[in-house]
């Protein structure tokens, strides 16, 4: 079963980042105690048009074929692409946020530190 506060990430994350289709726990291949890592399905095209960067020419050979990868910036065409470095720790840093806020009762936390592990394009 889903932690409320995952559903709290989803739910502020599609707002404050439109390009983020959804955020999903159980989707990563490996398990580390003590943390909940969870996973961030993306529209890459809607990202590159929200902040203009281009998106890597290479990803037209998958032909709609979902790519997953640690990093946003290895979305766009010059690698290590500073606007998107930015809005990735934007996004943690909101994550972060979200897990610490007092405004969100104890009961619908985690103990668990709560860690955005990888991006999929959709």
């Amino acid at each position: 079963m889903e932690p409320h506060i995952v559903k709290i990430i989803r739910n502020c994350l599609k707002r404050e980042f439109p390009f983020i289709i959804d955020i999903r726990m159980g989707e990563v291949s490996y398990v580390v105690e003590g943390a909940l890592l969870l996973s961030a399905y993306v529209d890459i095209n809607k990202m590159g048009s929200i902040y203009d960067v281009p998106i890597s020419s290479h990803y037209r050979f998958f032909n709609g074929v979902p790519i997953t990868r640690c990093f946003l910036s290895t979305f766009v065409d010059k690698y290590e692409n500073e606007t998107i470095d930015k809005i990735q720790k934007e996004i943690e840093r909101t994550v972060k946020n979200i897990q610490s806020n007092p405004a969100i009762p104890d009961e619908l936390k985690t103990n668990d530190y709560i860690i955005l592990t990888q991006y999929t394009s959709i």
